[in-house]
């Protein structure tokens, strides 16, 4: 496994991106309602014709303020807290990635593919602007890592934060 140089400046991405902010004013979800988001996360056709077929199991974490994933044993473990669709979003994005990838470039591109998939084309821009201003690194076209980019449309929110 690589080192993960870059955890730090992904959870403060996250942090910072309107919708995961926003999750925390949401009634967490049951388990059994999570099991069935990530079941319907992972049979989407544009998932499993990247991915391929996957079955992750949800299970009640201990304590309220952790989230992690077994990947061998394909995993989630949801204390309350994180039993919200961002969270879901950022641990299925643990499977999917190659295990050596940890929060690298590889995972960060997943984890915004899945923004895009089932929270919105808006949602991943505004996860991209984040990204670009943490400088957190994902695959570009040829797979090779770069700097994120920040989409046009959150120009103006980039600027706002990048002056803060």
């Amino acid at each position: 496994m690589e080192r993960d140089n870059q955890k730090s400046r992904v959870y403060r991405a996250e942090r910072q991106t309107e919708i995961f902010v926003a999750k925390n004013k949401l009634e967490p979800l049951t388990i059994k309602e999570c099991q069935k988001f990530v079941n319907k996360v992972l049979a989407r056709k544009a998932i499993t014709k990247v991915y391929g077929k996957r079955m992750i199991t949800v299970e009640a974490g201990r304590g309220g303020a952790r989230a992690f994933h077994d990947w061998r044993g394909r995993v989630i473990s949801a204390g309350v807290w994180a039993r919200q669709p961002a969270v879901l979003l950022h641990e299925i994005a643990h499977h999917l990635a190659p295990y050596h990838a940890v929060h690298g470039p590889e995972f960060a591109t997943i984890l915004a593919n899945l923004y895009r998939q089932i929270l919105g084309k808006d949602a991943e821009e505004k996860l991209l602007a984040s990204f670009a201003l943490n400088g957190v690194q994902v695959c570009g076209a040829n797979k090779k890592p770069r700097k994120a980019r920040c989409p046009k449309s959150q120009k103006a929110w980039y600027d706002e934060k990048k002056a803060a």
